[in-house]
């Protein structure tokens, strides 16, 4: 007998993801406690170690060890196993649906589907937990952005095509989740080492003293469990119920902006949307018996309803996240466009939030309109009405795939992701090389006082590529030598008859964190600094040469701070490096070591 969509949700909100929980517990085991909530938080990050190091079996573990835990690998290997349903061309084409619509897309994905989920009770308690919406808007926003951007990427979710990046988004999205859950399973002992560790003796001095630390806040005496359905279990936290919750807002609510909108779409396109994001779910660990449900339109529009109406509640916590979305919303458009000195910019996301969610969830966010909002609302639908319609033209196709490409790299773009297959009709995205070939020739400095003729000029991707050709001295000869972005006046890059390694495709900020910015070593100062300064943060020094690569920051003693209190360099704030070493192996210091 079949289960109705309540006694289903009803099982499901037990469940976490049992293969990513128990990867967990099996990490964390020998960890000291001391060091057990940064370990967690590096561990979410392995997948980035993946994808750069262009080698499975060199990721580097949360530790900074030679090779990640084989249970770790392990775990990644099954994550990658297609399911019998899976159809990839139907996956391309629901991605493509998403590309071809993208400016409605990312309206829906501000105004609707982050709403939606801030309404729920349990979501939104996380969320505020972590501090990590109501204090950090850019990189919340700008993270949930980048991750359905990466999975509706030209074949992001190819499974069989080594790293791809939508796949390797939902897997770390994946590990986050599980890091998150075990936190809360194991909140007092961590808790307590906490107060230990920052000589706190109340919650309030621990968020004092740990305020730049988000996690902290997971450890916060209270439940999120604010609707227990036994008075003597705690429900799961982030457990299938939500998860299958969170999936809906990213399909089924977008395609239903879209017809908010006017757009015209085919059942099959929609039904192929679907497919796609059902895929997602699979990665994300989301229950066989639950995907049955969001892989179809009628289907999956009753999970949604049934959903909303078990989680949806008005709470202080829904109106708070949903301010804090409104405000960055809305100062973000002014700064794109330049339009808030000619228009009420600040109005335009609840007026957004008002023709695109149901009324029940405007009321459970807070969201009012007051007099000038309704009397703006009438013109600002017509408007919104015109430019939805634009999608059904079809020359503006070809202008929404320029604006994903765009977008991609506004969003996330210091990743330095090839975005040249985002374009190609036919055949494989071009994945980069691991070694580029430069023409030898005579280089020099900026004021020409300094000359060098090398015989190689190469442009490596990743630690194996420097490696290889630090290991093969007849393909790449001595002297060999790293060239930075090249501004200094000192010859430190000479390589008359030898080799040159420049490091510009090695400029990829890796992670920005709350306290910390990990980045590869031909990132340029001044653009992570921007990149952080999106995000409200800074460096503790900034440099008056700006365009300095972060490798030679990291090594030089002569950048100096400038004011009272701060370490003297630069190079002073580096916590750890990675080198690779002459006879090609990769070594990774700390400063706990």
């Amino acid at each position: 007998m079949a289960l109705t969509v309540d006694e289903l949700l009803d099982a499901a909100r037990w469940r976490g993801d049992e293969p990513a929980d128990r990867l967990m517990e099996s990490l964390a085991r020998d960890v000291d406690p001391e060091h057990l909530l940064d370990y967690l938080q590096n561990t979410a990050r392995l997948c980035s170690y993946m994808h750069l190091e262009n080698e499975p079996g060199h990721p580097g573990d949360p530790m900074h060890s030679r090779r990640a835990p084989p249970e770790f690998e392990a775990f990644l290997a099954t994550s990658f196993q297609a399911p019998a349903w899976l159809d990839p061309q139907r996956v391309a084409r629901g991605a493509e649906l998403f590309r071809l619509h993208v400016a409605a897309a990312s309206l829906a994905l501000g105004a609707a589907s982050l709403p939606t989920c801030y309404c729920w009770t349990r979501e939104a308690q996380v969320l505020i937990l972590t501090q990590r919406l109501a204090r950090d808007v850019p990189r919340r926003i700008l993270e949930t952005a980048q991750f359905v951007l990466d999975v509706m990427s030209r074949d992001g979710l190819r499974l069989g095509l080594p790293y791809a990046r939508g796949v390797r988004a939902v897997q770390k999205v994946r590990l986050l989740h599980a890091v998150v859950r075990y936190i809360l399973r194991h909140r007092e002992a961590m808790y307590a080492v906490a107060l230990r560790q920052h000589g706190a003796a109340s919650p309030a001095e621990l968020m004092r003293a740990g305020h730049a630390n988000p996690w902290l806040g997971l450890l916060m005496p209270g439940s999120p469990d604010e609707t227990q359905a036994a008075p003597t279990q705690a429900l799961v936290p982030i457990n299938q119920e939500e998860l299958a919750g969170t999936l809906l807002t990213f399909s089924t609510v977008i395609l239903q902006s879209f017809a908010r909108l006017g757009i015209q779409t085919t059942e099959q396109e929609r039904q192929d949307y679907l497919h796609a994001w059902t895929l997602v779910g699979h990665l994300l660990g989301i229950d066989a018996q639950l995907l049955e449900h969001t892989g179809d339109r009628e289907r999956s529009e009753q999970l949604r309803l049934a959903l909303m109406r078990r989680q949806r509640r008005q709470t202080e916590n829904a109106r708070v996240l949903t301010s804090a979305l409104s405000d960055y919303l809305g100062q973000d458009i002014g700064a794109i466009f330049g339009l808030d000195r000619w228009l009420p910019v600040q109005r335009i996301p609840k007026l957004c939030m008002r023709l695109l969610l149901e009324s029940e969830t405007l009321e459970a966010d807070g969201v009012r309109l007051d007099l000038i909002d309704r009397l703006l609302y009438g013109p600002f639908y017509l408007v919104m009405l015109a430019l939805g319609h634009l999608h059904n033209k079809r020359w503006f196709g070809g202008l929404s795939r320029f604006l994903f490409a765009y977008l991609s790299r506004q969003v996330w773009g210091w990743r330095n992701v090839p975005f040249a297959s985002e374009h190609a009709e036919h055949g494989e995205p071009a994945l980069p090389s691991a070694v580029i070939e430069g023409q030898a020739a005579r280089l020099e400095n900026w004021s020409g006082t300094v000359q060098t003729s090398p015989a190689r000029v190469v442009h490596p991707s990743s630690a194996a590529a420097i490696a290889q050709i630090l290991t093969d001295a007849q393909q790449y000869p001595s002297p060999v030598r790293v060239m930075g972005s090249w501004h200094s006046t000192t010859p430190c890059s000479s390589a008359d008859g030898g080799t040159i390694i420049r490091v510009d495709r090695l400029a990829r900020v890796l992670e920005i964190g709350p306290d910390f910015v990990e980045t590869e070593a031909g990132a340029q100062y001044i653009d992570v600094a921007h990149e952080l300064d999106r995000r409200g943060l800074e460096f503790f020094i900034n440099l008056q040469i700006g365009n300095i690569t972060m490798g030679a920051a990291a090594c030089s003693t002569t950048k100096d701070g400038a004011f009272p209190g701060e370490f003297a360099q630069a190079s002073s704030y580096c916590t750890a490096i990675t080198m690779v070493l002459p006879d090609g192996k990769v070594l990774t210091i700390t400063d706990a070591e």
